[in-house]
């Protein structure tokens, strides 16, 4: 019937998945976008809004209505640096391109195609970059959605259809999953709405949803959080590897919609990442679960701002973390997580954030914050495993892990004594090694450093004999190790400060946790280097 009016009543206690909850805050969110604009066609109202759920009152033209703002899309230009396979470019674009290090000039040719950009007024109102049409942050949300969720060029046609005038063809479709009966309700779920649905699973069973839930898998990008994870590669180039996909599961729905739209409009940078950059500056990750903790950062951030007393657990149960990557023409999901919200983890994933500088040694401090595993954990096998110029030859990791040592060390600052942690023992040892070696070498003491050539000429000798060292602490395991540490860095006379005690300390550390006896040699020789 053309004037039926659907009565859709959510709880979020009764949806499937964290997907279908963030789904319903982002219709929530969709509804209360058009009543900014007044009169919109039809019936599409919310109707007993609470905490745990709502009630949508939605005729057809209402759906026209929705579904206009939610696949709304324009026409615009694509510039690529490669030719489409298949397609004549409209136009080509020359410029030209001096290399700031060899000052060498070189031309680039772009090639300037049509394209469908979806408006996502939402999300660019949202945007504390922009100006409520393009910014960095709905920048990447668009280039997410057009390489993830609608990678598929056909999966794109709402948009194309929005953008050419023509009337949405998924309305018809949803109104006619929406008006069946109970019981003959069930309509496939493809990935396009939810991310990880197949055709059917490894026992052959099909991925089915109710029509009234498959409706909100529409809504739940507008509640999500976009992140771009990059890594350096070998020619010290950053790498985009894909896009995550932080999915808050929804505790509280009034509360969340109100909270996340503030938080993405207020407490989100403005800020570029790199010189001349297209991505906003904390929309670029080094790990990619590191994107979970960032969302719930920023949430908490507009707690802690304006609603002192409440925590992040008022928010939302968790958030669930997909990265994913296209991949030829296939969409691939590389991880997923669930992150549950913690006070001192978001706490301890802020400090890490802003203590530490050089990329490789922050992610492994960050994957140590998501595993709560001890900060020094998993860094010998990573200058194993790792080529040496992202380790020791790095001189920001180096920085990096005197800033640890100092950091996350309480007695680092203390002086000597019996009582010093295994962190501080370790530490000196190298030190005192590395200054004994120089003298006994080089013939070098620092108190007789009085020049800036002589201070250079021992930095370089330290870093000559550090780098040996390292070498060879980072080659060897197990009992390899233990005999290597006490040969080398026994060869120096420590009497002086290390007791009988702290001997005891040691030997007991290298024979029943040799692997966290090696990464905080490393990470010692790195910082002391």
């Amino acid at each position: 019937m053309a004037d039926q009016v659907l009565t859709l009543e959510y709880k979020l206690a009764e949806l499937p998945s964290a997907q279908h909850r963030a789904g319903l805050a982002g219709l929530v969110m969709m509804v209360k976008w058009l009543k900014k604009f007044g009169e919109h066609p039809g019936i599409c109202e919310l109707n007993s809004r609470t905490e745990t759920g709502v009630i949508l009152k939605i005729d057809r033209p209402g759906l026209e209505g929705l579904f206009g703002e939610l696949y709304a899309g324009t026409k615009g230009k694509l510039k690529s640096k490669k030719p489409f396979k298949g397609k004549e470019p409209d136009d080509t674009e020359t410029r030209e391109i001096t290399d700031p290090k060899t000052g060498k000039t070189k031309t680039e040719t772009y090639y300037i195609y049509s394209n469908v950009i979806p408006k996502a007024r939402l999300i660019a109102d949202l945007d504390p970059s922009g100006d409520g049409e393009d910014g960095l942050w709905v920048k990447l949300w668009r280039d997410m959605l057009w390489s993830i969720l609608r990678g598929v060029p056909t999966t794109r046609k709402p948009f194309e259809d929005s953008a050419d005038g023509k009337p949405i063809a998924e309305v018809q479709k949803v109104w006619n999953y929406l008006t069946k009966p109970e019981g003959k309700d069930i309509v496939d779920l493809p990935s396009t709405y939810f991310l990880g649905a197949q055709a059917t699973n490894a026992e052959n069973v099909p991925f089915q949803d109710r029509a009234k839930y498959q409706f909100l898998l529409h809504f739940w990008p507008y509640a999500a959080q976009v992140y771009e994870p990059v890594v350096r590669g070998n020619d010290d180039k950053l790498k985009s590897i894909g896009y995550v996909l932080v999915i808050p599961d929804v505790a509280h729905l009034e509360t969340f919609c109100e909270d996340f739209e503030y938080a993405m409009k207020q407490e989100r940078t403005s800020e570029c990442f790199g010189d001349n950059g297209y991505r906003p500056r904390e929309g670029v990750v080094n790990l990619a679960l590191a994107g979970g903790l960032e969302m719930l950062r920023v949430l908490r951030k507009r707690l802690e701002e304006l609603e002192r007393g409440k925590s992040i657990s008022d928010l939302v149960l968790g958030v669930e973390v997909v990265h994913a990557e296209k991949q030829g023409n296939s969409i691939k999901i590389l991880e997923t997580a669930r992150i549950t919200p913690k006070e001192d983890q978001i706490d301890e994933y802020t400090r890490v954030k802003k203590a530490y500088k050089d990329s490789v040694f922050l992610e492994q401090r960050l994957r140590n914050v998501l595993a709560e595993h001890p900060w020094y954990f998993g860094f010998a096998r990573l200058c194993a495993i790792r080529p040496f110029k992202e380790s020791f030859g790095s001189v920001t990791f180096r920085r990096d892990a005197r800033v640890a040592f100092s950091a996350e060390v309480d007695e680092m600052t203390t002086k000597h004594d019996n009582d010093l942690s295994v962190e501080k023992l370790i530490y000196e040892m190298v030190n005192t090694y590395l200054i004994k070696k120089i003298e006994d070498k080089y013939r070098l003491k620092w108190n007789e450093m009085k020049t800036d050539a002589q201070k250079t000429e021992f930095y370089e000798a330290k870093e000559k004999i550090a780098k040996d060292v390292f070498y060879g602490c980072r080659s060897r395991t197990g009992e390899d190790f233990i005999k290597y540490f006490v040969l080398t860095f026994g060869s120096v006379n420590q009497s002086y400060w290390l007791k009988f005690e702290s001997y005891q300390k040691l030997a007991k550390l290298l024979y029943e946790d040799t692997e966290k006896a090696r990464s905080l040699t490393l990470l010692a020789i790195s910082a002391n280097a």
